[in-house]
């Protein structure tokens, strides 16, 4: 289950982008310790997915790690997913509501893929 804790998103909150790739980029070498020698793909990579998430309307730190996340384990064709285009333009969403929606989606996937 993809599930980060609020200690692991605090210190995202106010970063600047530089900064803010930086701690993706090493929440994902954490979860993912295999790619820990691939530090300057991920980063470009993160590049990009924070670029397709604000192109969705994500701004908050959490969301936008979520995001990169998501896109790491999907694609980044997962921008173009209709049901992730739909829940982002929620207005009533909160930037903590949608992380916690990617979450969850992500989790019904891993778990339909591994059924």
């Amino acid at each position: 289950m993809l599930n980060f804790s609020r200690a692991q998103m605090s210190p995202l909150a106010h970063r600047s982008d530089v900064r803010f790739r930086h701690d993706v980029v090493m929440l994902l070498q954490e979860d993912f310790p295999e790619l820990a020698n691939d530090a300057a793909s991920l980063d470009a990579f993160v590049t990009v997915a924070m670029e397709d998430a604000r192109a969705l309307g994500i701004r908050g730190a959490q969301a936008m790690a979520t995001y990169a996340v998501v896109a790491f384990l999907v694609g980044l064709d997962v921008k173009r997913d209709p049901r992730l285009i739909k829940a982002m333009v929620i207005p009533r969403l909160s930037e903590e509501d949608k992380a916690m929606w990617m979450q969850d989606w992500i989790d019904a996937i891993t778990r339909a893929l591994e059924a």
